[in-house]
């Protein structure tokens, strides 16, 4: 779902960040970053539920979700508010 919300935005990303080195691939590769991330933590995800139940894992989640939603606020960079807010 989130490749579909973010690929028509792809062109405006990539003419905002333009300037940055490297800008073709990390514009491509925010596609990329959440489905790695499920790949990669689903499997620590499932353990985590299995031993502790659900509602410690969703709690923990929630509260990391709001504190990366927050850092954004701090960002000095253009760059860093993107990735921040990922």
């Amino acid at each position: 779902m989130v490749s579909t919300a973010i690929a028509p935005a792809l062109p405006a990303i990539h003419n905002a960040f333009g300037e940055v080195p490297n800008a073709d691939f990390l514009v491509r590769f925010v596609l990329t970053v959440p489905a790695l991330s499920v790949i990669v933590l689903s499997p620590v995800v499932g353990v985590i539920i299995d031993r502790f139940g659900r509602t410690v894992p969703l709690f923990v989640s929630m509260v990391l979700y709001g504190l990366a939603g927050g850092a954004s606020t701090d960002s000095r960079t253009r760059v860093t508010t993107c990735w921040t807010r990922q």
